[in-house]
């Protein structure tokens, strides 16, 4: 390329080689940029010449033009949150121009190869400004990698196989998007503790009732009476960055409401900030508690054991739930109009109910299995589609439970072994 310009200017080519690595040491390495994009723009033979030739040595000026502008100026390319536009702007220049090479010169895979790198030049100025969702910066850098083997491969096949560079595509895609799901899996089977939240709700002395809203992702949940007298209830958050505990308190007349939902930012948040985590919400034993628990994926207990359980609504997409029942007769009338209802669909469901707890589970036989009980102490009345569990002293029981129990992927398993021991 030097050596074109010293046939057609009026320094030498050695003159202009060394011109180029002189501004290339000044310039912290960018007049190299110029010389590539010359090499790739500037016809073989005259330049200025009229016609593809004169488009492309025009090109070149304007490309050095905004090289050069920007790196006097780089101080003024900056994002609104400060990030440098200037290098990610010279990384798309560079990828249009060799774009406009394989073009002209009807280069087949490598067109299919530059569109790819001006796709991720564009995405790397937009991961600049801040336009893309959250995280998206964090993929594109661990999966920088795949863009090199998709040229080599695109390199190796173009001229082996027909539709080489697609091929080479849709391998890279597929290695890349398979690394990337084995990586985020690993990653939310993993308990993590950078975030810890930790909160106290103190109850006035006129609530009678408590009741309580909980919303959970990838998290173990755990709930159990407080073990003091206490009226407040507590939680305790241990988990990754990723995620965070909404709270919201209000009381009103006889009723406090307590709403804690798991929540994450929009779009994919970095690989180093997921991972499991684990919610522990106390409640006071001295006043009645109802609960809705909706869960994504974890194990849930409640352990009800010492608390005086109104209600419970669970639905678990998927996991175990444990849930054990304390000997305390609901006063509320709607619970014996609307039983709560417990759903854990895909997973496992045990039910701790000792006498003198008596319960009656209702069970559908279109979306359960037969479920798991002593037969000394419950009766399973087998209907045309359901199944009616009942304790055999349910009427004489001193706490009377009802519940709608759906759990198609496992045999409900209700343990009565407590009050036998």
């Amino acid at each position: 390329m030097c050596g074109g310009l010293g046939e057609r200017l009026l320094l030498s080519a050695w003159a202009w080689r060394l011109l180029f690595v002189v501004l290339t040491v000044l310039s912290g390495g960018w007049a190299a940029l110029v010389y590539v994009l010359w090499w790739w723009l500037l016809p073989l033979n005259m330049p200025g010449r009229r016609g593809s030739a004169f488009l492309g040595t025009l090109l070149a000026l304007a490309a050095a033009a905004l090289v050069a502008g920007g790196y006097l100026t780089r101080d003024q390319w900056t994002a609104p949150n400060g990030a440098d536009l200037y290098t990610p702007l010279m990384a798309l220049l560079t990828a249009v121009v060799f774009l406009y090479r394989q073009v002209a010169q009807r280069a087949g895979a490598m067109i299919v190869i530059a569109l790819v790198l001006v796709g991720v030049a564009l995405a790397t100025v937009l991961a600049a400004q801040g336009a893309l969702p959250r995280g998206t910066d964090d993929l594109m850098a661990r999966s920088a990698g795949g863009v090199l083997v998709f040229i080599g491969l695109a390199l190796i096949l173009r001229d082996r196989v027909p539709l080489g560079a697609m091929f080479a595509a849709i391998i890279t895609v597929a290695l890349v998007g398979g690394l990337a799901s084995v990586a985020y899996s690993a990653r939310l089977t993993q308990q993590r503790s950078e975030n810890v939240i930790e909160a106290r709700f103190p109850i006035a002395e006129s609530v009678t009732l408590l009741q309580m809203n909980l919303t959970a992702l990838d998290t173990d949940v755990r709930v159990v009476a407080a073990g003091d007298d206490e009226r407040s209830a507590r939680l305790r958050f241990v988990g990754s960055l990723a995620s965070e505990i909404t709270q919201d308190y209000d009381e009103a007349d006889l009723i406090a409401t307590l709403t804690l939902t798991e929540t994450r930012g929009e779009g994919i948040p970095p690989l180093r900030d997921i991972g499991r985590g684990t919610l522990t919400v106390e409640v006071p034993r001295s006043l009645g508690v109802a609960i809705a628990f909706r869960g994504a994926n974890g194990n849930v207990t409640f352990d009800m054991a010492q608390a005086n359980l109104e209600r419970l609504d669970l639905d678990l997409e998927n996991g175990s739930a444990v849930v054990t029942f304390p000997t305390y007769q609901p006063l509320s009338p709607s619970v014996a109009v609307r039983p709560g209802e417990l759903i854990v669909r895909s997973g496992t469901l045990t039910l701790v109910a000792p006498p003198p707890i008596g319960g009656q589970f209702l069970i559908s036989k279109a979306t359960n299995q037969r479920p798991i009980f002593d037969d000394l102490i419950y009766a399973l009345e087998d209907n045309l589609n359901e199944w009616l569990l009942t304790a055999r002293q349910f009427e004489s029981s001193p706490a009377r439970i009802r519940y709608i129990l759906t759990v198609p992927n496992a045999p409900v398993r209700l343990d009565t072994s407590a009050a036998r021991n």
